[in-house]
């Protein structure tokens, strides 16, 4: 999957290996829709590195389309 805009902006400012570790924490960071499915944060385009809690975002699901406020949890 092709990096998103932010990711690349982020990816050429960053050193190789910081840009790694957001990449690897975003996985981490997880969606889950009514749908059943599960994505991260990298999935559909963000970057979540060194967050804290587990906010409510709105955001689209890669699989149903719908949109719709999720709470997002560290998988």
């Amino acid at each position: 999957m092709p990096l998103s805009g932010i990711q690349k902006l982020i990816r050429f400012f960053t050193p190789r290996h910081v840009f790694h570790e957001m990449e690897s924490e975003s996985r981490q960071w997880i969606f889950h829709c009514d749908c059943g499915r599960d994505f991260s944060v990298w999935e559909i385009g963000g970057v979540r590195y060194r967050g804290r809690g587990n906010p409510v975002k709105l955001v689209r699901c890669p699989g149903c389309h719908a949109l719709k406020a999720r709470r997002l949890s560290r998988g």
